[in-house]
């Protein structure tokens, strides 16, 4: 239970899902993960960071370069090439 400082009262409730006992113990086995709860969080973690880059680069598709890429390396000091 969480108190904010707004005053506002937060309970966090369990949740009970059906998950494949192969599939969490393989992934507590990988990962290291001493709990079932560890293994889910760190999995959710994962997907939704896989989701925001997916996002992030699809945004970016179109924005494009002008440039003339072969004379950026010509131009390059030595010690950069």
């Amino acid at each position: 239970m969480y108190v904010h400082d707004s005053g506002t009262l937060e309970v966090d409730m369990p949740t009970t899902i059906d998950i494949d006992d192969g599939l969490l113990d393989a992934a507590m086995i990988v990962t290291g993960l001493a709990t079932k709860e560890a293994a889910v969080e760190q999995a959710l973690r994962i997907l939704i960071e896989r989701h925001r880059r997916k996002n992030a680069i699809a945004d970016l598709a179109g924005i494009g370069w002008e440039g003339d890429l072969e004379e950026r390396r010509c131009n390059q000091p030595a010690d950069r090439r």
